[in-house]
């Protein structure tokens, strides 16, 4: 989805002479600020990773600001979702405490923002810790970024 937000504006200066007489126009225009859907690209360390009960797997993607125009940064939320084997319903890391799974982005708690640059990117490493009672499976990892 893209939001068009007056960021910055452009300022046209032109200069008349008459005689000895300046006269000046001024005319300010608003340049328009895009704000896109950022893009997320996994590195090579989304390959699936086997681990024990109790243990952690990190993951590591690119996050990229495509917003066009802008002169502020933006700020991200990244969520992660953990979906048990045979379930539809998801564990939100940092949100369902009871489940035991816990996320970290870059050593802090999961659902923190992540501040962008206009067309920049930025590196994130993602933990996830399972509970030392995680029973065996197949276990899905969504990571969703929104801004």
């Amino acid at each position: 989805m893209n939001k068009i937000m007056n960021c910055k504006k452009t300022i046209l200066i032109s200069l008349f002479t008459i005689g000895i007489l300046f006269l000046t126009n001024v005319s300010i225009a608003n340049a328009a600020c895009t704000r896109n859907t950022p893009t997320l690209s996994p590195s090579s360390s989304l390959s699936p990773q086997t681990t024990s009960p109790g243990q952690s797997a990190t993951y590591s993607v690119t996050i990229t600001n495509a917003d066009i125009g802008c002169t502020s940064s933006s700020s991200y939320i990244i969520n992660v979702f953990i979906y048990p084997p045979d379930s539809s319903t998801p564990f939100i890391c940092g949100l369902n405490s009871s489940s035991g799974w816990s996320c970290t982005v870059n050593n802090s708690v999961v659902n923190n923002a992540v501040t962008i640059a206009s067309g920049d990117s930025s590196t994130q490493n993602i933990t996830v810790n399972s509970p030392s009672n995680a029973a065996a499976g197949n276990y899905k990892i969504r990571i969703r970024v929104t801004n």
